[in-house]
């Protein structure tokens, strides 16, 4: 939840996240597809690691993009 938000960034800073980038954007988009309510501290979570690691938050954003293609593609109304 949002109380727990800068203390789960702070956490995750403290990892190489930089080496296990692909890990942590497929984690990301995992979690949020599984909770679509918590969409918003998902995006709040990509801000904060974009504003410090942009290499990251262009990754899930390509990520995304390339899933929202291929679910249009295929006519998955689930993952549009």
């Amino acid at each position: 939840d949002k109380s727990n938000l800068s203390a789960i960034s702070r956490e995750l800073f403290k990892c190489n996240i930089i080496r296990g980038r692909g890990l942590v954007a497929n984690a990301i988009i995992r979690a949020q597809l599984r909770s679509p309510s918590s969409t918003p501290l998902y995006a709040a979570l990509v801000c904060k690691i974009h504003r410090k690691l942009p290499i990251i938050g262009e990754l899930i954003f390509k990520r995304l993009i390339l899933s929202f293609r291929r679910a249009h593609q295929r006519n998955d109304k689930i993952r549009c």
